[in-house]
């Protein structure tokens, strides 16, 4: 969890954050004025390396006499110089001196994430807020799969099933004729239809005994 301490003009800000959903990244950032040091590791903690840099000089008519700022490595050199490399762009982006020191492998992507983590972080202190990224809001489930509308147990299944059952076995009534018998689908009443069935029986067979003589 992030957590943050303040004694005078010295605060002190420390925060986390996950690479690649499986590598967790560890930021402190102690700030003395505008001057700031960050320090990135893992939970090995350690402290290979540190780096400063200085922002751009001004010269005495007011113009910039160095576009770049001015850096140096105090302690080691880390993983190839990444603490010198990463102080120098924060120095440029925020324009102030900046103390890095970066205890991780070597490798680009994760540089590139932890400096911009670092950042982000950065501007969020300097408006008051916390250096922990705010949480994603969670996305409204979608209505098909909208689990208050499925059934939560086995006696939900059992209602839901008979209710379906139901509806799908339920026998229908037919119409009747006046004279009180069933009306069929095709208009004509039960009785017709069975003499109409008998007709087509009976001539079949006086087909086949033609067909026999």
């Amino acid at each position: 969890p992030a957590s943050h301490h303040t004694m005078g003009s010295l605060s002190q800000h420390a925060w986390s954050e996950s690479f690649m959903r499986d590598e967790v990244i560890f930021f402190q950032l102690v700030c003395s004025g505008e001057t700031k040091m960050l320090w990135v590791g893992g939970e090995d903690a350690r402290f290979d390396a540190l780096s400063m840099a200085m922002p751009a000089q001004l010269s005495r008519a007011g113009g910039v006499a160095n576009a770049s700022p001015s850096g140096a490595d105090l302690l080691g050199a880390g993983a190839q110089g990444s603490s010198l490399a990463i102080a120098l762009r924060l120095t440029r982006k925020l324009g102030t001196p900046t103390f890095v020191s970066f205890n991780l492998r070597d490798d680009a992507q994760l540089r590139l994430f932890a400096e911009r983590a670092a950042l982000a972080a950065m501007m969020r202190i300097a408006k008051g807020e916390s250096a922990e990224p705010a949480m994603k809001p969670q996305t409204e489930p979608a209505v098909g799969n909208d689990a208050s509308a499925q059934p939560r147990n086995t006696a939900d299944m059992e209602t839901l099933g008979d209710s379906l059952s139901g509806a799908s076995i339920a026998p229908r009534a037919l119409p009747e004729s006046a004279d009180g018998l069933p009306v069929l689908a095709s208009g004509e009443t039960a009785a017709g239809a069975g003499a109409r069935v008998r007709q087509v029986l009976d001539h079949r067979e006086l087909m086949g005994a033609s067909a026999c003589e």
